[in-house]
Formats: structure tokens, sequence, C-alpha cells
């Protein structure tokens, strides 16, 4: 029975005769000692330690180590650095977070469409016809925050600027048009047209 795998690897092609008596020969050897285990003699000379030929000196050696160890605690004072720097960011996000759940005007039943752009984008959020009003004076502002619109009076949207000031901020002021270069003055824009 003890033989079982080593007879099916020899029936099965896998291995050889000559692979298996190997095999078993090595089994059977005591291992080799390792070279800590000899024995030394006493030797009554004093120790006297001599550098090989090949080996740098030992003030080389120290100077290497020690640029490692400089580089090594560059390193990780870099990566302490950008750790603290994502926990400020995360701290911030989540102040942001409970700003724009406490002051946020957004009215679940709006149904005036406000467009603003973003880049070269073109976003929306729904507000009623008041808040419309208000956009368009300066009144209120449009948080973009987490690919979500959220409306907010303006020193409110100056409070999460200063959070955090990569935040996107839109400011509805309507602009003021010289009535002499006007070509279209003469044309009558619809009170239902929104953009």
């Amino acid at each position: 029975m003890a033989n079982s795998l080593r007879d099916e690897l020899l029936k099965a092609g896998l291995v050889t005769e000559q692979q298996a008596r190997h095999a078993d020969e090595r089994r059977r050897r005591p291992p080799p000692r390792p070279a800590s285990a000899k024995r030394s003699r006493p030797d009554n000379r004093q120790n006297t330690r001599t550098q090989p030929a090949h080996s740098p000196p030992v003030s080389q050696r120290r100077q290497e180590l020690d640029s490692r160890e400089v580089e090594r605690r560059r390193q990780e004072e870099e990566r302490k650095a950008k750790e603290q720097e994502r926990k400020a960011r995360k701290v911030a996000r989540a102040k942001v977070r409970t700003l724009l759940s406490r002051e946020r005007q957004n009215d679940p039943k709006a149904e005036v469409s406000h467009k603003f752009l973003i880049g070269n984008q073109i976003k929306g959020v729904y507000v009623t016809t008041d808040q419309h009003k208000s956009l368009s004076s300066g009144g209120l502002a449009i948080v973009y925050f987490e690919k979500r619109a959220h409306l907010l009076a303006l020193d409110v949207a100056e409070k999460v600027r200063a959070i955090t000031p990569s935040t996107f901020i839109h400011v509805g002021v309507e602009e003021e048009h010289s009535d002499e270069d006007d070509s279209y003055a003469g044309y009558e824009v619809p009170d239902d047209l929104i953009w």
C-alpha cells in the first residue's frame, strides 16, 4: 500500500523506473547538516577581520546605508503627507455633505428646468418659478457636488467654496445688454421660453 502512488505513476507513464528509484533513495537519505552545525575549533589567535579585496571600505558602506535611510525616510514622509491630505479631503467632503443636506433648497415638485454649463457639458436642475427668478437675479446658486445639482443660498454656496475650492458653483446673474447694439431688439421674447 505504501507504494500505491508510485505504482500508479509508473503505470500511467508519468515517471520512469529510474526516477521512482531515485525518489525512494532521496527519501531514505538523512538530510544534510547545515554549515552552522559543524564544530569549530577554538582559535587562540586574535580574531582579525580582513575585508575581501572586492568589498568597498566601511565608510563607503556607511554612506550608502545613510543615503538609503534618508531615501526611506523621505518616502515615508511623502506617504504620510499624502495620507494626511487624503484624510483632510475626506473630512472636507463630509462637511460639505452635511452643509448641503441642511441648507439644500431643491424642491421635489419643481417643474421648471434650469440649464447651466460645467466646462463644455450642459447640466440641468428642476426649480420652481420663484427659485428660477432668484437664480437669474443672483440670490441663489447651484452647487454641483458628487454628480448632483444642489440649490443653495449665495452665502451658503460661498461657505462650500471656502471648504472645497474645486467644487463647481454656478451663480446665475443676468447680463445687462445695451439696447443700442442689440440687433434683436425689435423681437419680443416669449414668457414661456426658459434657458
